[in-house]
This record gives C-alpha cells, sequence and structure tokens, in this order.
C-alpha cells in the first residue's frame, strides 16, 4: 500500500514539473530573444520564429544553440519511459541553450547576413529557464523514485 501511494505522489510530481518545464518553453515562443545592432538595436522576431527556422542556421554563427530544441523535447518524452536518459538530454540541452549567450552574432536572414547581438531578451531566459527546469526535473524525479523505504533489519524477522 505504501509503494502504490508513493508512486502515485512521483507521477503527480513529474506530471507538474514537465507541466512546468513545458510551460516556460511555450512562453518563450511568444517573447523576443535577442535585439540586434543596427540603425536601431532592432527587436528580432519572436520566439517561434526562431524555433521554426533556427535549424536553418545550425552549421553557422550561433547556429549550435538551436540543437537545445531537439534535445529540450527528447528529454520531455523520455520522463515517463527513461529518467536516466532524460537527465542526459536535458543535460545536453541546457549546455547548447547556455552557448548563445558566447555568441555576438546571429544569421539574420536566408541570404547567411550575420548580425551583431545587442541583448538578449527576456523569451531567450524563459527559454534557458525551461532548459534548466528540465534538467532539475529530471533529477528530483530520480531522487523520488530511488527513495525506497527504510525496513529495519529486526522487523524482518517477526
Amino acid at each position: 500500500m505504501i509503494q502504490s501511494i508513493d508512486s502515485h505522489k512521483v507521477k503527480s510530481l513529474k506530471l507538474f514539473l514537465l507541466i512546468l518545464c513545458i510551460t516556460c518553453f511555450v512562453v518563450s515562443l511568444f517573447l523576443l530573444p535577442f535585439t540586434i545592432f543596427g540603425d536601431n538595436a532592432k527587436p528580432w522576431p519572436i520566439g517561434l520564429w526562431c524555433f521554426l527556422f533556427g535549424w536553418l542556421t545550425v552549421g553557422k554563427v550561433g547556429g549550435i544553440s538551436w540543437l537545445a530544441n531537439p534535445l529540450l523535447i527528447l528529454s520531455w518524452f523520455m520522463f515517463k519511459r527513461n529518467i536516466k536518459v532524460a537527465i542526459g538530454l536535458s543535460f545536453a540541452s541546457t549546455i547548447f541553450c547556455s552557448s548563445f549567450l558566447f555568441f555576438d552574432e546571429v544569421v539574420i536572414n536566408e541570404a547567411g547576413l550575420s548580425g551583431k547581438i545587442a541583448s538578449t531578451g527576456i523569451g531567450y531566459y524563459f527559454w534557458l529557464a525551461s532548459s534548466i527546469s528540465t534538467f532539475a526535473s529530471t533529477i528530483i524525479i530520480l531522487i523520488f523514485q530511488n527513495k525506497q523505504p527504510f525496513i529495519h533489519p529486526h522487523k524482518l524477522d517477526s
């Protein structure tokens, strides 16, 4: 009976944490990820634009950060199936997502021209928060799944 109550709590915790992580990601899609220098610092289109077309820039300046997206989404799918794999995927996603902070240019059009990043926006930080919260959540879930009730050795005899 104790086992089923604990497993129910872990399932509820998994669902709550997964919804939280996905919500951060979805919010990031509708916010500005960064601004670029120009005549005036121009805001980049919303994060959804970067999500849909960022894969085109993977081989170019700053494009490697986009690889965080498929890793992050895969980690969400592995949340229920294999939490240890989800930890690895979400950690890699966090590394790729964080790598954006080390680039000073991004591709700004389909011709491959790049522009200097003026600042990172709130959309980027929600994206990063989604990745970090997924990584933290997978570790929390692993801890709760491995938590075994302690049975005193003397009580096994009775």
